[in-house]
């Protein structure tokens, strides 16, 4: 099961209501995720909150919003991929993920944390025009992260899938 603790932004977008106020489940199936404009374009970034793994969606339309569960599925899956996990501990991950279940945040730090990356790829990474997403997440997930037990988003990730 995948958890996305969702914004109010985000979820007024989604036009859903939340499943449950707060359901806590295992951490590396859990995301915080918050939605952005930026350049006129609508974007959504997702964090984990064990890892603190961030991923960013960028140029989001209407359709992407209507099976939003779907959307993030396959951006964990790409995003996964593109960092070089093995096929396998991808599918693995996913396997696990039978439903999305939509709650509100909770944790502040991660919050934070994602307007920090925020702030990093509009000021920083989205300066090119002709930029490619997923090696902006990649990226942003070698930004170190201030109190968080991995120092990099990737590292925690590779250590909780890989191990």
């Amino acid at each position: 099961m995948l958890i996305l603790e969702c914004t109010k932004k985000l979820v007024d977008e989604l036009k859903v209501s939340l499943d449950v106020l707060s359901f806590h489940g295992d951490p590396l199936y859990e995301w915080h995720a918050n939605k952005f404009i930026y350049r006129r374009r609508k974007c959504c970034i997702l964090m984990n909150n064990k890892t603190r793994y961030c991923i960013i969606l960028y140029g989001l339309k209407k359709e992407h919003f209507l099976d939003f569960g779907r959307t993030v599925v396959l951006a964990i899956e790409n995003n996964f991929l593109a960092e070089g996990l093995k096929p396998k501990v991808v599918s693995g991950y996913l396997e696990n993920i039978q439903k999305v279940i939509y709650t509100k945040t909770y944790d502040r730090s991660i919050l934070g944390q994602m307007n920090d990356m925020v702030f990093l790829a509009t000021n920083a990474y989205f300066k090119d025009e002709d930029f490619y997403q997923l090696e902006l997440n990649k990226k942003l997930n070698q930004v170190p992260l201030p109190k968080s037990k991995y120092l990099y988003g990737i590292r925690g990730l590779r250590d909780q899938l890989e191990n």
